[in-house]
This record gives C-alpha cells, sequence and structure tokens, in this order.
C-alpha cells in the first residue's frame, strides 16, 4: 500500500511451491547456512548462496572486502548465463517456436543445440573457475568468499566469456527473427531489485513498475 511520502504496507504473494528448506536450516549455524542453500536449485545456487550470505552480513555486521564483493558479482554473472541458457532455449524457446518440446526443437533446428550447447559449455567452464564447481556451488561463504582464481584461471574465465558472448550473439540472430512473442494487451506488474548505478545483483532498494509508474 502507497500512501504519500512512502510504503506503508508491502504484500507480496509467492507463487512457487514449498521446498521446505526454511525447516532444514532451523538449528543450523550460520556459517553453515551458505553451503546448504545453494542446494535449493541446480539453476541458481549462487543466487541463493548469495542471498543468504548478505542477508547474514547485514544481520553479524560483516564487511566484505571490494574484490571478494567483486568475485561475487563474477560468480552472479557467470551463473546468469547457465541459467538463463537453461531457461530461454530449454523451457521456454519451444513454446514461442510453436513445438512441442525442447527434443523436438532440436529435431528441426540442431544447429541451435550445436550453439546453445557451446555457449552452456563455456558457461559451465567459467562457474568451475569462478565457482569451485557448475552447480551447488561452494566458493561462497559468511564475510567474502573461499578461494580467489589464479590469474590462469581469471584469463581462462575471460576467454570462456567472450567466447560465450560470440555464440549468445550468433543465437539472437538466428532466433529473434522467427519469434512472436504475444505481448500485446499484456499489463503485468515488475518487482525488482534496484540500484541507479549497476545491474542490481543486490541491494536493499526495491522497484515496481507495470502500475501506471515506478514505486
Amino acid at each position: 500500500v502507497y500512501v504519500s511520502g512512502g510504503a506503508a504496507a508491502v504484500r507480496v504473494n509467492i507463487e512457487e511451491a514449498p521446498r521446505f528448506f526454511e525447516y532444514l536450516l532451523r538449528g543450523r549455524g550460520a556459517d553453515q547456512v551458505v553451503d546448504l542453500v545453494t542446494r535449493v536449485c541446480g539453476f541458481c545456487g549462487v543466487s541463493h548462496a548469495l542471498a543468504a550470505a548478505m542477508a547474514l552480513e547485514g544481520c553479524l555486521g560483516l564487511e566484505v572486502d571490494e574484490r571478494a564483493a567483486e568475485l561475487r558479482v563474477a560468480m552472479h554473472l557467470a551463473e546468469r548465463v547457465k541459467s538463463h541458457l537453461l531457461h530461454v532455449f530449454l523451457l521456454n524457446l519451444p513454446d514461442y517456436m510453436g513445438v512441442g518440446s525442447a527434443i523436438d526443437l532440436w529435431e528441426r533446428r540442431p544447429g541451435l543445440l550445436k550453439r546453445v550447447s557451446s555457449a552452456l559449455a563455456s558457461s559451465a567452464k567459467a562457474m568451475e573457475a569462478l565457482c569451485g564447481r557448475t552447480h551447488n556451488v561452494v566458493n561462497l561463504r559468511l564475510g567474502g568468499v573461499y578461494k580467489a582464481p589464479s590469474r590462469e584461471e581469471a584469463e581462462a574465465v575471460k576467454r570462456y566469456v567472450e567466447e560465450a558472448r560470440r555464440v549468445l550473439e550468433e543465437l539472437l540472430d538466428e532466433v529473434l527473427p522467427s519469434l512472436e512473442v504475444p505481448c500485446e494487451g499484456l499489463v503485468k506488474p515488475l518487482l525488482l531489485v534496484h540500484d541507479p548505478g549497476r545491474y542490481p545483483h543486490d541491494g536493499a532498494a526495491v522497484l515496481l513498475e507495470g502500475l501506471g509508474g515506478s514505486l
């Protein structure tokens, strides 16, 4: 509920089945939580670990070194590439292309599968170098990270990112011209973390769009 001068009340409806991780965390030490929540999702373990770490750091008054914070951002970006590839090309694109499943899509467009697989391989290698492994990452901890990549690993990550970007640009050129996304008449409010200075990986500011303005 928005009133003059600010929000008087906020109600959030979570449209997702419960996973009961809250119950698994009861009675655990704060230093265990970050490693446990990476198991919530195979797509977005960095996001869960980062959210848990930042929440606990705020409660405990822990400061994170600037370089460790930037490494966390790099970990999150590597995950975003992997997660978006899986969501867009395996879960969403078959519907937009009018086929029954991802298997049907690959049978019709085998070249598309080759490019998606190449980009996924690059993002997986970047995550292994930055996060310790591709899924259920193990390099985030309270107060920072466990290990920084070596110079050789960082240079390899740069190559992986450049390769993934090249392949993604090819995918966009191939896919976008044939997409028909039904957006006309669609009005859906969007709630997102907001940072006016950069891509909002984290932060306390929230922006609400789609209700005749912004909040």
